[in-house]
């Protein structure tokens, strides 16, 4: 065996002496290697092979992939006459956008991250003060503005117009005190919004713990899969679906003719598509997700595989989930407070405070249940692999 270490990520790694002096890439880092002439002696059963990088060892080594738009990219052996055009296009882009975001990920997760439990932070203060105003607002005086403005019009029989009792006159002021005095009857109590500001405090914790807890069962389950064709349909797919959302959001607003509404729909596109930019960023470098690509894998490893993938590729994109969750929340905010009649603008803001901390509430508890799911996939798949293994110890052993 040959042992040596990568250059590009430090890992030592050990091939069989047919690959001498030939070419292949890393298991780990996906980089193109030399390997050296010099040899060593046999591994043992637990040594790091590299193997799924050179392919089979065999007196003449199969071709490997010198390109990157070769299907050997994740370090299969190559297919005998490539893919055809536009296949073979669409998967050299692929391999140019993997090299180009492999240190893309890691960075983006953390700022989601922060963006997302300083927001859940920030919004507590903002909750306790909408409660203060809404507690100050439904006074005796605001219900005696809403009754005497609510006798608009009692309409006399025999002219079959308008009569204000109340007043001799009527204008717009009189519309705008009319409803924000409504609005402010009908929104949110402080006490719903009290409420709301303890749970974004628990949403707070929760997914700080959640994340701290999902790095590390990540990196302690590793997962094999034996090709990467799979991966690259699913980060394609998404590619297209996040400039689809890109697209719909800026035709939304194009259409809206409004400036708010517009923002919202660019918003909407924009936060949408960067999470699916995300999600392609991690098929594209399935090692994040400590997903290896061994070829020869059967097809109840590769089912296996492709399961914990998904799993791994939903619970590791939950920080950007909630971040755009926030952002969406600070975009419903500006909306609101912008739209709102004259002097009501406390009471529209509370109401995009309840839907917002209902949204983000959601979010976190769907962060949750996929870290439990994830538990419980693996949970289950070690329990049925104990199962085999102990029927196949019986049968050896009666």
């Amino acid at each position: 065996m040959i042992e040596f270490t990568c250059e590009g990520c430090g890992q030592k790694l050990k091939v069989p002496e047919t690959f001498a002096g030939k070419k292949a890439k890393c298991p780990h880092c996906k980089g193109t290697i030399d390997i050296p002439m010099v040899t060593s002696p046999v591994a043992g059963p637990g040594d790091l092979d590299v193997m799924a990088a050179a392919g089979p060892a065999a007196p003449t080594p199969p071709p490997l992939a010198r390109g990157p738009a070769g299907p050997g990219a994740h370090g299969e052996p190559a297919t005998p006459g490539g893919l055809p055009f536009p296949a073979g296009a669409i998967d050299a882009a692929l391999n140019s956008l993997r090299r180009s975001i492999s240190a893309f990920f890691v960075q983006a997760e953390s700022v989601a991250f922060q963006i997302g439990v300083y927001g859940l932070l920030a919004l507590v203060p903002f909750f306790l003060v909408m409660a203060l105003v809404l507690g100050t607002a439904k006074s005796p005086s605001a219900s005696r503005q809403l009754t005497d403005s609510s006798a608009l019009a009692q309409v006399s029989p025999f002219s079959g117009r308008s009569r204000f009792a109340p007043r001799p006159s009527m204008d717009l002021s009189d519309d705008s005190m009319a409803t924000a005095a409504m609005m402010d009857a009908m929104g949110p109590s402080p006490v719903t919004l009290l409420v709301l500001a303890l749970v974004l405090l628990v949403c707070q914790y929760v997914v700080s713990k959640i994340r701290s807890a999902a790095i590390r069962v990540v990196a302690s389950s590793p997962s094999r899969t034996s090709s990467s064709n799979i991966l690259d349909c699913v980060a394609l797919l998404l590619l297209v679906g996040g400039v689809a959302l890109l697209i719909t959001g800026t035709v939304a607003a194009y259409h809206t003719r409004a400036f708010l509404p517009g923002l919202l729909a660019v918003g909407s596109g924009v936060i949408g598509a960067f999470v699916c930019f995300v999600m392609a960023s991690l098929a594209l470098n399935p090692q994040v997700l400590n997903v290896s690509i061994v070829p020869g894998e059967g097809a109840g490893a590769e089912a296996l595989g492709l399961m914990s993938f998904i799993l791994k590729l939903i619970l590791r994109t939950g920080p950007f989930l909630l971040a755009a969750a926030v952002l969406t929340a600070l975009v419903g905010f500006i909306a609101a407070g912008s739209q709102a009649p004259t002097g009501a603008t406390s009471a529209a803001l509370a109401g995009a405070a309840v839907v917002s901390g209902h949204i983000l509430a959601a979010a976190t508890f769907v962060y949750f249940l996929c870290y439990l799911a994830f538990l419980f996939y693996h949970l289950t798949v070690d329990v049925i692999q104990a199962i085999f293994q102990t029927a196949a110890n019986t049968r050896k052993h009666p």
